[in-house]
């Protein structure tokens, strides 16, 4: 079953979740390149992210038989930059050096069109992978924001057949980013 977050008190297993599905991902290992403290370096990233995600975006999560499967996390990428500096800064970290290049070149990409619903996260439990989860928690942002244009960067480049599948343009950026956008599917009305 898909639920909206609507709460604070949600956020805590999404960003768990978040942390352990994104532990050995290449941005945050550049990020947080100690071990040791990465999870929880991680949690405070996600918990973060989540809070500016439920006062500036969506965040969507599923259950099956009561328990957390997976959640999608976006922001709406122009109303965040136009009423918080601080948390802009935050999702699109341009004065980390680790990751300045690729946040510029992301931005350029993400401003190409407009409006943006900006896919921060798609966090599946491993146990569940390629089982829909991912391919529904996308169709279901997809279709409760038509008139957006969905945008994000991808380092798990094994989840790009999933993107291109459901219609998303991909655009390589390095051997381990891509970034991808499908555009706003407006309802016709007749």
């Amino acid at each position: 079953m898909i639920h909206i977050l609507s709460s604070y008190k949600e956020i805590g297993p999404l960003a768990q979740l978040g942390a352990k599905c994104f532990f050995d991902d290449v941005y945050y290992k550049a990020m947080f390149p100690d071990r040791a403290e990465r999870k929880g370096q991680l949690e405070s990233v996600f918990q973060s992210s989540l809070e500016i995600a439920l006062a500036n975006g969506i965040t969507i999560y599923r259950e099956d038989f009561g328990r957390l499967t997976g959640f999608a996390s976006a922001i709406f990428y122009e109303r965040l930059k136009e009423t918080s500096r601080e948390d802009f800064n935050f999702v699109f970290p341009v004065s980390d050096s680790s990751v300045r290049e690729e946040t510029l070149a992301l931005l350029d990409f993400v401003e190409e069109l407009s409006p943006n619903l900006f896919l921060t996260t798609i966090a599946v439990r491993a146990e569940n992978r390629r089982h829909g989860i991912g391919t529904d928690l996308i169709e279901n942002l997809c279709s409760l924001h038509p008139d957006f244009n969905i945008t994000s960067d991808i380092s798990n480049l094994e989840s790009l057949s999933l993107y291109s599948k459901l219609g998303f343009e991909i655009k390589p950026y390095s051997n381990d980013i891509a970034f991808v956008r499908k555009k706003a599917q407006p309802y016709l009305s007749l």
